[in-house]
């Protein structure tokens, strides 16, 4: 089975587009703070050291303490 991807007219590669990106992307879709609230929220009730994020954004549920 061949997968098409979606074309986008951002390359994540390409740093000044990453930069764009993460500058934007919460502002033009607001609610993403509540599923990264809800994902926090389980991250710290939980007794896990490491957590490996995909898909979020670049660190948005990163915290170094």
């Amino acid at each position: 089975m061949l997968i098409k991807e979606v074309a986008s007219p951002i390359d994540l590669r390409k740093p000044e587009d990453a930069v764009q990106w993460a500058s934007e992307v919460n502002i033009k879709r607001p609610w993403r703070y509540a599923f990264f609230d809800y994902y926090a929220e389980l991250i710290q009730q939980s007794n896990v050291r490491n957590i490996l994020e995909i898909g979020a954004g670049p660190g948005y549920l990163a915290n170094t303490s």
